[in-house]
C-alpha cells in the first residue's frame, strides 16, 4: 500500500516547458494533477490523442476545444472532460491558468 502525500502545491515553482507554456506537477500512482500557465496564441498538436482520460479546469483566461466534431470556448469556471484516445486540438485565445488531471499519469511529462 502507497503511503499518502503532502504537497503544498500552491508553493511549488513552474517549470519551463518553452516560451510560451510553464508548468507544476504532482504524481500519483493512477493520477497526475497539473497547472500550466499558457500563453495567447499557443495552439496544442491537433487532433492530438493519448490513452490518459483528460480532466482541463480553466482558472483564469480563455481557450478554445475542438474535439469530438465540436468547438468550445472555456472560459474560468468551465471544465471539460476529454475521454482516452479522443482527437482534440486546444487553442489559447487569451493567456491561461488551467488545472489538469490525467489517468493514467502521462509518463512522458515525468
Amino acid at each position: 500500500m502507497a503511503k499518502h502525500q503532502y504537497i503544498q502545491f500552491e508553493k511549488m515553482s513552474f517549470q519551463k516547458i518553452n516560451e510560451q507554456v510553464e508548468r507544476k506537477m504532482a504524481v500519483g500512482e493512477q493520477a497526475m494533477v497539473l497547472e500550466h500557465r499558457v500563453k495567447k496564441g499557443f495552439v496544442s498538436q491537433k487532433n492530438e490523442t493519448h490513452i490518459n482520460e483528460q480532466f482541463t479546469y480553466v482558472l483564469e483566461g480563455k481557450l478554445q476545444v475542438e474535439t469530438g466534431g465540436e468547438v468550445l470556448i472555456l472560459e474560468a469556471g468551465d471544465m471539460i472532460i476529454i475521454p482516452s484516445n479522443q482527437p482534440h486540438t486546444l487553442t489559447v485565445l487569451e493567456d491561461v491558468r488551467i488545472l489538469d488531471v490525467f489517468s493514467p499519469v502521462r509518463k512522458e511529462w515525468l
